[in-house]
């Protein structure tokens, strides 16, 4: 991670906001959100407790413990202040589910059709967040602390920690609203999983060559995800 800078913190912020709408957008559709994002949708459609802010929390508090059970006295203490921008990232998407509760699909093909477009805003998202350059996400983090211990490639282990998410967000759906039922986590999730990665490389190819100087991002390699 480059140094921190207040263009660079300004482009982080808005990476956030970006992503944060894809993820709403994503939920509106109703086909399923990116698979890391589809267990605090499940969560919120399955209990009054929580909605998806707060479970978005709860579920980056544990990614950060495992992280700390797994890196032990090798993990930083810097690494827990992602906590701060979890929290933020959490209440811009409660806010932004309040403010497009007006946005209602019902019919298939309009749902595929929102699906599409949360998806290309996530993946500009991300390509913000990588011009950033400022920090990673505490999800992120745990993916590359198990690549680091078990000498695993990054990209595999983000492809298992993905599927992993699908699967924890399908047992989850089945204990809310009982087996069979796929609510929070469908077909859309399996779809931006297997095509926001492609659009994420489009956008860092878009802005590399003259956004990456603006922003001061010495590093040009594409996002890990």
């Amino acid at each position: 991670m480059d140094e921190y800078t207040p263009r660079r913190a300004a482009v982080f912020l808005v990476s956030l906001i970006i992503m944060n709408l894809g993820v709403i957008l994503s939920a509106k559709a109703g086909l399923g959100t990116t698979p890391i994002s589809s267990i605090p949708l499940v969560v919120s459609l399955g209990s009054d407790l929580f909605t998806i802010g707060t479970a978005t929390i709860v579920m980056n508090v544990v990614f950060i413990l495992l992280s700390i059970l797994i890196m032990r006295r090798d993990y930083k203490a810097k690494y827990v202040l992602e906590f701060f921008l979890i929290a933020i990232s959490a209440i811009l998407c409660d806010l932004m589910m309040i403010w497009f509760d007006f946005i209602s699909v019902d019919e298939y093909w309009m749902q595929w059709v929102l699906t599409i477009v949360s998806m290309v805003i996530m993946a500009f998202g991300i390509a913000l967040e990588v011009a950033a350059n400022l920090s990673m996400l505490p999800g992120d983090h745990l993916v590359e602390f198990i690549s680091v211990k078990t000498g695993m490639v990054f990209g595999n282990v983000k492809v298992l920690f993905d599927i992993s998410m699908i699967i924890t967000s399908v047992i989850l759906s089945f204990l809310f609203f009982g087996i069979g039922e796929f609510n929070g986590v469908r077909e859309g999730t399996v779809f931006i999983a297997l095509t926001v990665g492609f659009f994420v490389r489009f956008f860092t190819g878009l802005l590399e060559k003259r956004f990456y100087n603006w922003v001061g991002h010495r590093d040009t390699e594409v996002a890990r995800d």
